[in-house]
């Protein structure tokens, strides 16, 4: 069970006025209810989603050989254009400018470092 702080502000949807707890719920609920803010398209068939979950579970249901992106560095596989993008601009990009003090690991964004020693070297 979810602890809730009492004396927490509720969000409230501008659209129908329902309630919710957490932003991210708020702002699921007005991309799946009322279709606002972004929209997931398939790059194989041009269907749109609402949900990035809903569009990987399209892609790996109904284009699963068209689906394999392959990285050309490191051969990592990928559903998305999008995803495949971004891995090689955060993990191959030569602008990795925050390398980890405890192995050789490098990154491009300070919070990628901090989130990589808090995972992989707790102890230190």
């Amino acid at each position: 069970m979810r602890k809730q702080h009492p004396t927490e502000i509720q969000l409230t949807c501008a659209t129908c006025e329902a309630k919710f707890d957490l932003k991210t719920q708020l702002e699921n609920h007005e991309r799946v209810v009322h279709k606002k803010g972004p929209v997931f398209q398939c790059e194989f068939c041009n269907r749109h989603y609402s949900l990035k979950g809903n569009l990987l579970s399209h892609i790996r249901k109904k284009h699963p050989i068209e689906a394999q992106l392959t990285c050309a560095t490191c051969e990592a596989k990928f559903d998305l254009k999008t995803d495949l993008e971004a891995h090689e601009r955060t993990v191959h990009n030569k602008n990795n400018h925050f390398q980890c003090e405890f192995c050789d690991r490098h990154y491009s964004l300070k919070g990628s470092l901090l989130s990589h020693i808090r995972n992989q070297h707790p102890n230190v």
